[in-house]
């Protein structure tokens, strides 16, 4: 079964959000931390190589 978003953020810092099917704009300040949070998350957790570079 697919999920998909019941709303997104169209303004985070405003509490302002729109529900999926209607949405005018979204927050891509607020999307862009998210992925940088998970990106973080995911880097951690992957093996240490001493041929990566990061």
């Amino acid at each position: 079964m697919e999920k998909k978003a019941i709303y997104l953020v169209r303004d985070e810092k405003r509490l302002i959000v729109d529900p999926s099917w209607d949405a005018k704009e979204i927050d891509t300040q607020y999307y862009k931390l998210l992925l940088d949070k998970a990106y973080e998350e995911i880097v951690r957790m992957l093996p240490k190589s001493s041929s990566r570079s990061n």
